[in-house]
């Protein structure tokens, strides 16, 4: 089974209480809305496809924020003033600084009595194109490694080669196509709702200036997911809010390549925030 034209990139946000839980997308390219099952240990070549827990997991984060009404139309993103709260970085800088979020630290998004008080009905995150992950998947006491290299620079640039006996070096890719390995191009996802999770999301890729990038080439430079919940979020009180971003369990996937060669192709990320008063 071939799973490079049918990677899950991106999840619905729930919200439970004061604890947000969301998987805005990640690292592959080409989106679906099914999940293969969790790798086992030691795995087989018969269980593949299946998604693990990455060693280390790279982004960047230019900016997050909340909304009280959609940022995303069509193929345009706008944070209209009387509408949008940004809750990362402080200050009127983009973040430019690569973060690695697979060991879950918290990041502190700031405290809410910064915020204007309201319903906030969208949450956002502005990433950098480029992601990074490490990864090892053990078939039959055999652990396989990422190489660092890619599987084809020109057709599947975002599958990742795997080796037996190796040290696992960094995987590096750049998301400039929501349909990479299918031979067309969208720069835009979305809406899409989820069974297990309520709510919507959107997500497009754009350039620098957070404009339409005119297609799918190197004038991507980020990408921007939009969540709409089903039930908007309350602010009415001082506290403060943060965000640890998880990858276990679907950080990676791995897969069977030509004459058993096993692959790696970067999963989501999750986005868990916790607000406390």
């Amino acid at each position: 089974m071939n799973f490079k034209a049918t990677w899950y990139g991106a999840q619905a946000l729930l919200v439970t209480g004061a604890t947000l839980t969301s998987s805005f997308l990640g690292a592959g390219d080409a989106l679906a809305q099914s999940m293969p099952a969790i790798c086992q240990t030691p795995g087989a070549l018969a269980s593949l496809p299946c998604r693990g827990t990455p060693s280390s997991f790279f982004i960047t984060i230019v900016e997050m924020g909340l909304c009280k009404s959609e940022p995303i139309q069509a193929s345009i993103f706008e944070r209209k003033p009387a509408e949008c709260v940004k809750t990362y970085p402080s200050g009127d800088a983009e973040g430019s600084e690569e973060i690695e979020i697979a060991s879950g630290a918290p990041l502190q998004l700031g405290k809410i009595d910064d915020f204007p008080f309201g319903d906030y009905q969208n949450a956002y995150v502005i990433v950098k194109k480029r992601f990074g992950y490490t990864a090892s998947y053990n078939v039959g006491g055999i652990v396989f490694s990422t190489t660092g290299v890619t599987l084809n620079p020109n057709s599947d640039s975002y599958v990742g080669q795997m080796a037996a006996g190796v040290a696992a070096q960094r995987f590096n890719l750049n998301l400039e196509n929501f349909e990479s390995g299918t031979g067309a191009c969208s720069t835009t996802f979305g809406p899409a709702t989820f069974p297990d999770n309520p709510g919507s999301l959107r997500a497009i890729l754009v350039n620098s200036s957070n404009q339409n990038p005119g297609g799918c080439s190197n004038s991507v430079d980020r990408l921007i997911g939009s969540f709409k919940f089903a039930n908007p979020i309350s602010i009415n009180e001082n506290a403060a809010l943060t965000v640890k971003f998880m990858v276990k369990n679907f950080g990676v996937f791995f897969q069977e390549g030509d004459a058993g060669a096993i692959e790696a192709v970067g999963g989501p990320f999750r986005s868990h925030f916790t607000v406390s008063r």
